[in-house]
């Protein structure tokens, strides 16, 4: 199978039409290697922020030069794309490029089982062909134009589209549908001209101008629709499977058509405004991911995610991080990663299980979160407190300020609680945003209603602790008298219904409440005599037992003893953090009774076992640029973790852990003392 030379003009770099964009596409519905992800359906769409977008500028910083059209994740888990210099190959780290003969460009791609191995099928410029991998590992280009032996190679044209059945590959230009099973070619030439072609349920559907939508049935192409089908609707459309009994078809001028696989029966719209919507974008391709949501890659207007019923989830676009609103192509990572194949560069954009998403303008730095009366607020300090506001019509979720009653945002709030009587909110003062009155004065940094005592609040004030009782409304009942402690951060509450308080500069406090409501809580301080390093503490309970956190020096709980007097480092989680307990920024154990830890070096969730012991999961935490943490909340019967971070907030949605083995490692270089063996280009391939 030698390569063979070109004789051909560039037409691949003149200025790209709209109108053509339909013939330079690879159809979505090539199957690549099955990724592995658990159904997205389950995400609540009206709760998601933006997604995590890692874009690949064209020519920039590394990135791939020239101009793309396709791409997939082949075998060994590289992404391929085509692209008008050859076929790219991304490792994660860096890129590469095969060359095909006389630097002709790769404009349709797709991997098909042809015999026994799983191959990468690329066309181009009057040539065809597959990438093969020889004994060292580098890969390289084989044309397979010798095989075409009573076809001039001139006549072969541009390879618009590629589909694959179980044994056969197809390569469809204007002028033929030419099928390869590993053995020999076969050929169908059309009568006008070829359009689109794409395999579904194992049988090959191709367009052809002024006759329409076509199968092949025992090698001959026969009408696939019935007469009352506009023949040339089917020209420049995209097919995709949907379900057994029906596929959909988008087009540039009629929206998205669901069509059944039996010959007669007719057509119907997606939906008229959505057809119209989409009409205007011009689709360039459609992908289903496993889940059933349906992406469909616009010319104008981005990547739009629909659902099952035709509701509009999700348009991304230049707004949502990407390079270009021009997608040529999109397909689906086995790590739950959709790359967006752009006029200018490569975006992929995070939706694997679990799932993250953020908020990062206008909030600023997200110090605590409520959710009351099922919506979620905020206290931030630029947004001061917000509430979610759903997503709706392919916008994320948004946050909107709340006024106070004299039509001020509230400013300065560090605090949220929910209770059946109003939602609290720790401001300049203690209001109830439900019942709008003042509860408290003063500047309130946090509140905690007593578990032990559901009618007992406790609010921290730069000065000290108040109480307030809950009779027909929360009344207070003055200040907690007890050692000076100053600047409260936080509070907790054990198993035995003692309250801990922690500081900014004060070290520890604990509360013993009397039996009656209206006694002193006797109380304790902790500090460095009592084995506590200096620094701010954060407290929080854990198996219900305290633990002190003291930031970059680790964490500490209550010595033996039934009324411990000291506190004593607890290692529980060393084992899981490189750095031990020291790198912790926040931990919080939800109502399963797993602690969920951000720390500097790692992220995770520890899970209780049998044994009395914990294991240890990572989290797609890890994968997000975290910096400080100032807040955390985890919602086990939402499947949602919310962390508040120094310029907004992150979402983790869905399944909570990560599994690491999902993202493989390859060895690229090697190095034996000082001489290092690299992979280097040339003009015709990949060679170490």
């Amino acid at each position: 199978m030698n390569t063979v030379a070109l004789r051909h003009s560039q037409p691949w770099k003149r200025k790209n039409n709209p109108r053509s964009i339909g013939l330079l596409v690879a159809l979505a519905t090539l199957p690549t290697a099955g990724p592995s992800v658990e159904a997205q359906s389950a995400f609540d769409y009206e709760e998601l922020g933006q997604f995590y977008v890692h874009n690949h500028p064209t020519g920039k910083r590394g990135g791939p030069g020239g101009q793309n059209f396709a791409a997939l994740q082949g075998p060994d888990d590289l992404i391929y794309v085509a692209n008008s210099n050859g076929v790219l190959v991304y490792d994660g780290v860096s890129w590469d490029l095969i060359r095909l003969p006389d630097g002709s460009p790769v404009v349709a791609m797709g991997m098909a089982n042809v015999g026994a191995t799983s191959r990468i099928f690329v066309g181009g410029f009057s040539e065809l062909g597959y990438l093969a991998a020889e004994s060292r590992g580098d890969v390289r280009y084989v044309s397979l134009v010798d095989h075409l032996s009573d076809l001039e190679e001139q006549d072969l044209g541009r390879v618009k589209t590629l589909a694959s059945s179980s044994s056969a590959v197809y390569f469809q230009t204007d002028d033929w549908l030419i099928r390869w099973d590993g053995d020999e070619m076969k050929k169908w030439r059309a009568e006008t001209r070829f359009g689109r072609c794409s395999v579904l349920n194992d049988v090959l559907y191709v367009s052809q101008e002024g006759r329409g939508l076509m199968r092949l049935e025992s090698d001959s192409l026969e009408a696939a629709l019935g007469p009352t089908h506009f023949p040339d609707r089917w020209l420049h459309s995209r097919r995709v499977a949907w379900g057994d009994d029906k596929y959909l078809v988008v087009t540039n001028k009629d929206g998205i058509l669901r069509c059944p696989v039996t010959r007669d029966d007719p057509c119907s719209p997606v939906g008229s405004a959505l057809s119209d919507y989409l009409a205007d974008l011009r689709p360039t391709h459609a992908l289903v991911l496993p889940s059933g949501i349906l992406v469909v890659s616009t010319w104008f207007g981005g990547a739009v995610l629909l659902d099952r019923d035709g509701r509009l989830l999700r348009v991304l676009n230049e707004d949502s991080g990407l390079l270009s609103e021009s997608v040529w192509h999109s397909f689906l990572d086995r790590q739950g990663g959709l790359w967006l194949i752009l006029n200018d560069g490569l975006s992929r954009v995070e939706l694997g299980k679990p799932l993250l998403t953020a908020w990062t303008k206008d909030l600023g730095m997200v110090v605590d979160m409520a959710r009351h009366r099922g919506r979620l607020y905020v206290a931030a300090t630029s947004a001061g407190l917000a509430v979610l506001e759903p997503g709706s019509q392919g916008e994320p979720a948004r946050f909107r300020s709340l006024l106070d009653p004299s039509g001020s945002l509230y400013f300065g709030c560090s605090s949220l609680l929910s209770t059946p009587q109003g939602l609290l909110a720790g401001c300049r003062g203690l209001h109830n945003l439900d019942h709008p009155r003042q509860l408290l004065s003063g500047n309130v940094i946090v509140i905690h209603r007593s578990r032990k005592d559901p009618k007992m609040i406790y609010a921290a004030l730069e000065e000290g602790l108040v109480r307030l009782r809950l009779d027909d409304r929360w009344t207070s009942l003055g200040p907690i008298e007890g050692p000076s402690f100053q600047h409260p951060q936080s509070i907790t509450e054990d198993s035995g219904g003692r309250l801990w308080v922690g500081s900014r500069t004060d070290g520890v406090l604990r509360l013993e409440p009397p039996g009656l409501p209206t006694g002193e809580p006797m109380t304790t301080r902790f500090g460095m005599s009592e084995g506590l390093p200096a620094g701010e503490t954060l407290v929080t309970t854990i198996a219900g037992r305290a633990v002190v956190s003291v930031y970059g020096k680790g964490l500490f709980r209550p010595g033996p003893g039934e009324k411990p007097t000291e506190l004593v480092p607890d290692t529980t989680f060393d084992p899981f953090l490189p750095r031990g307990s020291g790198s912790v920024k926040r931990l919080l154990e939800d109502s399963q009774g797993r602690v969920w830890i951000v720390a500097d070096e790692d992220s995770g969730v520890a899970t209780p076992t049998e044994q009395g012991g914990y294991r240890w999961e990572p989290t797609a935490l890890r994968r997000a640029f975290m910096g400080e943490v100032h807040s955390m909340r985890v919602e086990p019967d939402r499947q949602k973790m919310w962390v508040g971070v120094s310029d907004g907030l992150v979402q983790l949605s869905g399944a909570p852990t990560l599994d690491a083995s999902d993202y493989p490692v390859w060895i690229r270089n090697v190095t034996t003392g000082a001489y290092c063996r690299r992979r280097d280009r040339d003009r015709d391939g990949i060679r170490a």
